[in-house]
């Protein structure tokens, strides 16, 4: 096309205008030196000569300067186009009909990786790959033509045989309707198909994608939309849905969030990952996962996942963490989460609030006489008495085996009433045709104390102390009519000189004589005792010997004061004096005895009066049971698993221990007197 240097015009050229002015100027010379030859005429053919030579020399003048003028712009434009065709980063080659190269500038340089020298006179087909020779001849053959190949995408072969993409445009060079070459413009695209390709594939991904894909211009406008976008939000034809705003896609109180929070956080941070409510065509919600990243230009990306489901693995995930699955009712950490609002409401206005502890009685019999099954049955039933008796509003769960809990959240609720109502139906229960055992509860109730109690566990825990003071009146009243039966049958066979009560032969002044009853004494099970008003030991049977390691004549020897563990002493005396004066008629709790290798021994400890009719002696009747190995386990409950201390419930128990004895000691209303129990 172009040479790589324009070629200059030689000086011989330039003056070559000069030769008729000199023949004119010879002719003028010869006349003047042989004016004879020319005769008369010789005046006039001398000036005609000279006025001819001056015309001559004027015109050529200015011919010649308006063609240097000429010359010099064609060869300033020349060299400007070179320089224009040099800075080019494209490819421009010239070719002569046959496929000779006649110029290469830097693009083509940049490209292929030939120098000037390497391609000139090279044949052009040395770009093309052998296997698009057709190709490349059909292409030469429309130049041919006298057309014009325009944008013509083909692989050529840089330096090195290595394969590019290119864009080809041919343009036939004409000098009079004759084709004496082609410009060849070629560009570089590898890049541009490369990104082409991963666009396609990234294409093909957001529209392959489970999750919803959207574009959003500077101007809040969707300018894409994937199928699983529009299929989110209920849309069929994701195509119509180009050009809405994104904000039609939520709730107007989700707009306010979106606009007031989230989008000044991807402003800022550049991106944002959350959930969001959606919007559905249908006007129904939809609970969304949603990622908005902001991009070059002002535009939005936003990816959108539908987490219905997941939200509902997780309700009833949340549910059955909250749920007893037997019964469907709270579980204890249901209980916790449920009550604390209603609990710290009351505290703060100071009003009451009721909660019932209620424990299935017998539960341990109707699942050995019944199996298991009706067990559970039995449990399911409570749960349904417990709804019945109270209103939906009431909290009702069950903290574990047979014990229900029920918050009575009406804070003008009568503690009577709610017991009447449950009472009365446990008995229509019990009164039903399909009713196969008798069900009986054990009911504690206890009420808000606010300026006392700081948490729902210290209410919940007077209830479960309520509960089980009833429950043990219960086993007392039984066990009293169960020992009236033995007292009778003893008083019936032996004429007992004594008033009935649980072991008459241990308030004899010759207890030998009830031989017929030491058998049921000496071989209990459990650790028995006769005791005086004074704390000696009158009579301990086998089991109770066994349980704090000394012989019947050490402990005969000594008191059970000095046997009580110290911190449990002042307590136990106190509820002594109690039964010994009359208060009450009995007493059961748990305390510890020091063994006589001075271990600790921990025992349910139950002590009743016995009364001589004849002498009016008061004895005291102790029964006494090894719980060593609960307390154990219950102690291996209540330690850190690294560190054995006490972890946060035991703290919390020893907390309200020490306040409990703290209180107790303000007591004076049963304080012990001076006298024998010192």
């Amino acid at each position: 096309m172009f040479p790589d240097r324009l070629p200059s015009f030689p000086p011989i050229k330039r003056t070559a205008w000069l030769l008729p002015s000199a023949i004119i100027s010879l002719a003028i010379v010869f006349s003047a030196m042989r004016p004879s030859l020319l005769g008369s005429s010789w005046n006039i053919l001398f000036t005609v000569l000279v006025i001819s030579e001056l015309a001559l020399t004027v015109i050529l003048w200015k011919r010649w300067s308006r063609t240097s003028c000429q010359l010099d712009g064609v060869e300033g434009e020349l060299s400007y186009l070179q320089r224009v065709v040099d800075v080019s980063r494209d490819a421009i080659i010239g070719v002569t009909p046959d496929g000779v190269i006649m110029s290469w500038n830097s693009g083509a340089r940049g490209i292929y990786g030939y120098t000037t020298k390497e391609a000139l006179g090279s044949q052009i087909s040395m770009l093309f790959d052998n296997r698009q020779g057709q190709e490349a001849h059909l292409l030469f053959e429309k130049v041919t033509r006298g057309e014009i190949v325009s944008q013509h995408e083909i692989t050529h072969l840089k330096k090195g045989r290595v394969p590019i993409d290119v864009s080809l445009t041919i343009c036939p060079i004409m000098d009079r309707k004759r084709i004496t070459g082609a410009s060849v413009v070629a560009r570089d695209i590898t890049e541009r198909k490369r990104a082409a390709g991963s666009l396609a594939q990234q294409a093909a991904a957001m529209k392959a994608s489970m999750d919803g894909m959207a574009i959003v211009d500077h101007s809040g406008d969707c300018i894409y939309l994937n199928d699983a976008y529009a299929k989110i939000f209920g849309h069929s034809d994701p195509q119509k849905l180009f050009g809405a705003s994104w904000e039609t896609f939520f709730f107007e109180e989700e707009q306010v969030r979106l606009k007031e929070e989230i989008m000044p956080a991807v402003w800022r941070d550049g991106s944002w990952r959350g959930e969001a409510m959606g919007l559905k065509l249908n006007g129904s919600c939809i609970p969304l996962e949603i990622s908005i990243s902001s991009v070059d230009g002002g535009g939005l990306v936003q990816v959108v996942r539908d987490i219905t489901e997941r939200k509902k693995a997780e309700e009833k995930l949340r549910d059955s963490s909250l749920k007893d699955d037997l019964t469907g009712l709270f579980n204890r950490r249901g209980l916790l989460r449920q009550a604390a609002p209603y609990f710290n409401f009351a505290r703060r206005q100071k009003e009451k609030l009721l909660l019932l502890f209620i424990d299935l009685d017998g539960m341990k019999r109707i699942n050995d006489e019944f199996g298991h099954q009706e067990g559970d049955n039995a449990l399911i039933n409570t749960a349904t008495i417990l709804n019945r008796s109270f209103r939906s509003s009431d909290i009702v769960a069950r903290l574990g085996g047979d014990e229900f809990t029920v918050v009575v959240t009406d804070l003008n609720a009568n503690k009577d009433e709610a017991i009447r109502r449950l009472t009365e139906n446990l008995k229509a229960y019990n009164a039903s045709k399909v009713c196969r055992y008798k069900l009986s509860f054990s009911i504690g109730v206890a009420a808000l104390e606010p300026q006392r109690m700081t948490c729902f566990e210290e209410l919940l825990e007077q209830a479960d102390q309520a509960m089980y003071e009833q429950k043990r009146m219960k086993k007392r009243r039984e066990s009293e009519r169960n020992q009236l039966q033995q007292m009778n049958e003893a008083a019936f066979s032996s004429s007992s000189q004594f008033e009935r009560g649980p072991i008459p032969f241990a308030l004899s002044a010759t207890p030998e004589l009830y031989s017929g009853s030491h058998g049921t004494f000496d071989n209990a099970a459990i650790g028995m005792a006769v005791v005086s008003a004074d704390g000696s030991w009158l009579q301990p049977n086998e089991a109770l010997c066994k349980l704090i390691g000394y012989s019947e004549q050490e402990l005969r020897a000594t008191t059970f004061q000095k046997l009580t563990h110290a911190d449990d002493l002042k307590q136990v005396q106190s509820y002594i004096q109690r039964v010994l004066e009359g208060f009450i008629q009995s007493h059961e709790q748990e305390k510890r005895y020091i063994h006589q290798d001075g271990r600790t021994v921990w025992v349910l400890w139950h002590v009743s009066l016995l009364k001589d009719s004849e002498t009016g002696t008061h004895r005291l009747f102790f029964q006494v049971q090894d719980i060593s190995d609960r307390k154990k386990a219950e102690e291996k409950l209540t330690q850190d698993a690294l560190t054995t201390l006490p972890n946060r419930a035991r703290f919390n128990d020893l907390l309200k221990l020490r306040l409990a004895r703290k209180q107790t000691n303000k007591d004076q209303n049963f304080a012990v007197e001076s006298g024998g129990w010192r």
